[in-house]
């Protein structure tokens, strides 16, 4: 939603964190809504929005293990790998070997 309003209506950065403000007001006590979450939420938008296929593998995989592989890997084919990686061999985001 934050990107298509942002292409649609020509609205700025400042946008997630108006956003972020908003909803920390209206449901307080909920630490899911910071604008780094929102930035971080749009990215993984963005991501993977012409990916139906791996829209499905990221969703069976926990948020925390999904940003690492975002973050880690740059490349597009790389994350895929290891996405795909994580979810059939069970891989966790803490695993060293």
């Amino acid at each position: 939603m934050i990107v298509l309003k942002q292409k649609k209506y020509k609205w700025g950065d400042n946008i997630v964190e108006n956003l972020a403000k908003d909803l920390q007001e209206e449901i307080p006590g909920n630490f899911g809504f910071s604008s780094r979450n929102l930035w971080q939420m749009r990215r993984f938008y963005e991501e993977y929005k012409h990916s139906p296929i791996l829209q499905q593998v990221v969703a069976e995989l926990p948020w925390g293990q999904n940003l690492v592989i975002l973050q880690m890997v740059k490349n597009a084919e790389e994350r895929e790998y290891y996405i795909k990686a994580t979810a059939e061999m069970g891989w966790t985001s803490c695993q060293t070997e």
